[in-house]
């Protein structure tokens, strides 16, 4: 019964939900538009796959030169990775 309960509680909708929260803490630093010469990239819809890859390097230490992204990343779980990336590539640049 209870995996029934869990199951059934991780819907398409409380996953976007979800992602879209974790993403939320990425705009901080990143915002929601690339300012021309920033070291640091806007993640607006960008491609889910190529940029859960890049935040999986960047939990596993295998991105080149990474300083704050790194422990960042070690924080969360593959799936809340995924949903970031998924919420992430969705938004339009501004």
């Amino acid at each position: 019964m209870a995996a029934l309960l869990i199951l059934t509680s991780f819907t398409p909708g409380w996953a976007a939900e979800r992602g879209e929260v974790l993403a939320g803490t990425c705009r901080g630093c990143h915002g929601l538009k690339s300012e021309p010469g920033s070291p640091i990239p806007s993640l607006a819809g960008m491609n889910a796959k190529t940029l859960k890859a890049a935040l999986l390097k960047f939990k596993t230490n295998k991105a080149a030169a990474s300083t704050l992204m790194g422990r960042i990343m070690r924080g969360y779980t593959e799936t809340d990775i995924t949903l970031m990336a998924n919420a992430l590539s969705t938004r339009v640049k501004r």
